[in-house]
């Protein structure tokens, strides 16, 4: 009699797919580079190494077979005119994908991407716990999925695949120089990362919310919010305000943000704000 074989799932997130990596890539791959041109810029000189990567630049939207589309040539457009924002991108599409309708076949990448930010948020500034963080994330991902622990494809090269990209938002939330990493979660951060963070609240239950109305920013809208930037909690109001100043609302900008008497704050896009688009 042949056994059943129950497949694992995977949550995992590349560790290959590099922040000083990543443009050099899909720049070769706009100029049509061999495996060989291909490895001299990214240092994967396998040619399975360069098709996982390949794999995880699909997932977020950069690759379509081996053409890079639109939002990969737009990445590469940020990265000329403002590379500091290129891995705040990067970190915004692995979380874009967490809000994804469950048919997508890479949301369950983007959670786990998610959930690991928000296990470093709730942690706070401090040591980074990756044993703890695999722990908390493979239950998690049984609840959320219905899956035995046992089945879920999630360990520590995961959560590095995260951090890779965390150790390099502007400002970062760790530097190399200690190892484990000693968090540090952000007081400031690019306006333009707020901007897609809120494009991303406008996503509840896979549907989304239109734009162009008031969000009450409420205790758990804060929080996600926070959790996506990596931000302390009471630098929330600050970056905010700072994200208005930038996109000038009065005078056609995309967001705003004020509190309403008794109401708290809110926040508004005047249309969707998906990354890497930073057009005010």
């Amino acid at each position: 009699m042949t056994g059943v074989v129950i497949q694992r799932r995977a949550f995992h997130v590349r560790p290959d797919l590099k922040p000083l990596t990543v443009v050099p890539i899909l720049q070769a791959l706009v100029d049509g580079a061999d495996s060989s041109q291909l490895a001299d810029v990214s240092g994967l000189r396998t040619s399975k190494s360069q098709d996982e990567v390949k794999a995880e630049l699909r997932k977020l939207g950069l690759l379509d077979g081996i053409t890079v589309t639109d939002r990969g040539l737009a990445l590469l457009k940020l990265a000329q005119r403002r590379n500091h924002l290129v891995c705040e991108a990067i970190h915004a599409l692995y979380i874009k994908l967490s809000a994804e309708t469950s048919d997508n076949p890479h949301v369950r990448t983007g959670w786990a991407y998610a959930q690991v930010c928000s296990s470093i948020w709730l942690s706070g500034s401090g040591v980074l716990d990756t044993r703890g963080i695999v722990g908390r994330v493979s239950a998690a991902a049984g609840e959320r999925f219905g899956l035995s622990p046992d089945l879920v494809t999630f360990g520590p090269k995961s959560v590095s695949g995260v951090t890779n990209w965390l150790g390099h938002l502007e400002p970062p939330i760790y530097t190399n120089s200690s190892s484990p990493p000693i968090i540090s979660l952000r007081h400031v951060c690019p306006p333009e990362a707020v901007w897609w963070a809120v494009d991303m609240l406008h996503y509840e239950g896979g549907i989304r919310i239109p734009s162009g109305v008031r969000l009450p920013l409420n205790t758990d809208r804060a929080d996600t919010l926070c959790s996506y930037l990596l931000l302390h909690g009471e630098s929330l109001g600050r970056a905010l305000d700072q994200a208005k100043r930038r996109s000038d609302y009065g005078n056609n900008g995309i967001f705003d943000t004020g509190t309403a008497g008794g109401q708290g704050r809110w926040v508004l896009l005047s249309r969707p704000m998906e990354p890497p688009d930073t057009e005010i």
